[in-house]
């Protein structure tokens, strides 16, 4: 395919070029500060590690290992 003509100034170019957009205004709430989850002493949840791989697999047996029931998929 031949391109003969160049894209026009009102549709995004498909020849590498961006699309200017204005600026708009921020529209969610200010960040609520948090603090990590830490639980009853002795205490440990369910966590699931999604792609039991290389790097997945030894992150799970950690946490199995400080007792957390351990879902690998």
């Amino acid at each position: 395919m031949t391109i003969t003509t160049r894209p026009t100034a009102a549709g995004a170019s498909l020849l590498g070029g961006s699309i200017e957009l204005p600026p708009s205004a921020c529209r969610h709430q200010p960040a609520q500060p948090v603090e990590p989850w830490t639980g009853q002493e002795g205490t440990a949840g369910t966590v699931a590690v999604v792609g039991a791989g290389k790097m997945g697999l030894p992150l799970a047996a950690q946490f199995a290992g400080h007792g957390w029931s351990v879902i690998a998929v």
